[in-house]
């Protein structure tokens, strides 16, 4: 009965953060506006401001918007649904393999984990991303499908990849696990048609995107020949995405519990690990960058083998179950208290929201608005009609120099706001206190990550 009410609370926990409906920042805001200003072919080609996400995905967002209408609401739905599914989905999955005690424990992960709470309310596809894999794993563990489900695999297997860049990282191995596993034409057949699919979505879709792929700000998160980069990529994952508050535990226990699913059953450590080594060599060639957000449909078969590692510990011993129970409780109260920290104080990233209704409700006519760079996407979602009077600034974090030049279009404005978010190092700071020397101390409103300035003629 412990691991409903925990799936319950997870599902509280993700609607919450939902319902904060705090502000897009920058990311968002330049998916929104991809999405708002493109039609569904144009999904095929370059997007606005380098960004990528799978077609699938796109799609499904311009559906739901010409739907219920924009809306942040409406942005995070998909996103929402697939977070609350994966909850479920997790729950099944677990199941399969662990004991009561240890599905609890391996629920609570999943359910208070606040990277999948956070991104259960992100207007991208890594809540999409979790869930069709964890669906994925599912119906490969089926013994026996009926023709039916056998359809329904194929289906959705091909579909999946035109909906989650990582899904073709479970496709393969689920491709070489069917193929070890069973001698049937059918799964062969299977395996040609998901083929065929990633071929088409490769050449029509993620093709063209490689070149925005290969950005220098990537470079380090692409795998190299060093070991002691895989070292460190391998204990990052504990702290992101898994977010272990005692990440060598969990590094422990997640070793523990890959040696007992090696030594069961070597087929179906190589389904759960293998994507993860697939995900390396697209890193390897600059396809697919390693590291956060990007390795979150990997979290489930982290927190699978974690809780497995620490099943370990449970047995009929007294003192050996007492020590497996207490393990389990300190882990579980740890991520507990650290996602209801984000229900007390939720993460808002950057809130331009208000700021920008302050300045639509009080700017005047002759009035002029300087964007700080990272702040243009965020304007140009929630002040679609107002940019006429707008400067959208350079990026010139090289030569900070060039801010000075570029701010000279304010002359001649005698009132100018300035709008900042997303601010890299001290440019902030600097493009103020440049025009503090020849306009004077200005009015200036902050919100969490992001600030108003307004410069005015001293009446």
């Amino acid at each position: 009965m412990i691991a409903p009410i925990l799936i319950i609370i997870g599902l509280l926990l993700r609607i919450n953060t939902y319902l904060v409906n705090r502000s897009l920042w920058v990311d968002e805001a330049v998916r929104a506006l991809n999405v708002l200003d493109k039609n569904i072919p144009d999904f095929l080609k370059d997007l606005e401001y380098g960004d990528t996400a799978p077609f699938g995905f796109l799609t499904s967002e311009k559906l739901t918007i010409n739907l219920f209408g924009n809306s942040e609401y409406s942005l995070r739905l998909l996103p929402l649904l697939a977070g609350l599914a994966s909850v479920f989905l997790f729950y099944q999955l677990c199941k399969k393999f662990l004991n009561p005690l240890a599905l609890f424990f391996a629920v609570g992960l999943f359910s208070f984990s606040r990277p999948l709470i956070y991104y259960s309310s992100e207007v991208r596809q890594y809540s999409l991303d979790l869930a069709i894999c964890l669906i994925l794993f599912l119906l490969a563990l089926k013994k026996s499908p009926s023709p039916k489900l056998t359809f329904f695999f194929l289906i959705f297997g091909s579909l999946s990849i035109w909906f989650s860049h990582p899904a073709i990282f479970i496709i393969a191995s689920i491709s070489i696990f069917k193929i070890f596993s069973s001698s049937k034409k059918s799964g062969l057949l299977i395996i040609f048609l998901w083929g065929i699919s990633f071929l088409f979505n490769y050449l029509l879709s993620f093709h063209p995107l490689q070149t925005q792929v290969v950005n220098p700000v990537w470079q380090s998160t692409f795998a190299t020949l060093n070991p002691s980069w895989y070292l460190k990529a391998f204990l990052d994952i504990f702290e992101s995405p898994l977010d272990l508050f005692f990440p060598v535990l969990g590094t422990i226990f997640f070793l523990l519990g890959g040696a007992f699913f090696l030594s069961k059953d070597k087929k179906l450590f190589c389904l759960f690990t293998a994507p993860i080594f697939f995900a390396l060599i697209a890193s390897y060639f600059h396809l697919y960058p390693f590291f956060d957000r990007f390795l979150l449909f990997s979290v489930p078969v982290f927190f699978l083998f974690i809780a497995k590692g620490v099943e370990a510990l449970f047995s009929p011993a007294k003192h050996r179950l007492v020590l497996g129970f207490a393990v389990a409780l300190l882990i579980l109260l740890t991520q507990a208290a650290l996602s209801i920290q984000t229900v007390l104080s939720p993460n808002l990233i950057e809130e331009t929201r208000p700021l920008i209704t302050y300045w639509r409700a009080n700017h005047q006519k002759n009035d002029i608005i300087y964007l700080y760079y990272s702040s243009g996407p965020s304007f140009r979602y929630y002040a679609p009609k107002d940019d006429t009077n707008a400067i959208f600034g350079i990026e010139s974090r090289d030569n900070p120099d060039l801010y000075e030049k570029d701010l000279e279009k304010l002359k001649g404005y005698p009132s100018v706001w300035l709008l900042f978010s997303h601010v890299y190092n001290n440019e902030e700071e600097y493009i103020i206190s440049y025009l503090n020397k020849t306009r004077g101390k200005p009015k200036f409103l902050h919100t969490p990550g992001a600030s108003l300035y307004l410069y005015s003629p001293t009446p």
